[in-house]
This record gives C-alpha cells, sequence and structure tokens, in this order.
C-alpha cells in the first residue's frame, strides 16, 4: 500500500490519545510505547495506491481521496 498526504505530529495530549489507541489496539506493544524515540503522525491522504503481486497480472487499486 502507497499513500500520500499530509502529516502533522501528534503532540502533547493528541500524542497521549495516539498512545491509548495503540496499545488498545496492539496490547503486547505496551512494553515500547513510552519510549522516548516513539512518534505518531496524523495523517490526512490525498492518494492511495493498493498493489497484490501475489496475482498475475498484478491487481493495483489506485483511489484518489
Amino acid at each position: 500500500m502507497q499513500l500520500e498526504g499530509w502529516a502533522v505530529e501528534a503532540t502533547g495530549e493528541l500524542m497521549e490519545e495516539c498512545r491509548r489507541i495503540h496499545i488498545a489496539k496492539n496490547p503486547d506493544s505496551e512494553k515500547y510505547a513510552y519510549l522516548e524515540t516513539n512518534r505518531y503522525f496524523l495523517v490526512t491522504p490525498h492518494w492511495v495506491r493498493y498493489t497484490d503481486i501475489s496475482q498475475l497480472p498484478e491487481l493495483a487499486v489506485e483511489v484518489p481521496v
């Protein structure tokens, strides 16, 4: 999957909310969730492409968002 768009780094309370969501969806990641090097980004895509290379011919789907 590929996407293009705008990304903004989450900070403050928004970063904490992203961290809580991440841990809720991936409980095993909690042991890494508070590393100082972790960053969370909010991405607003304006183009998305999915490619399935397991098919012949490859399946490629592009979606303008």
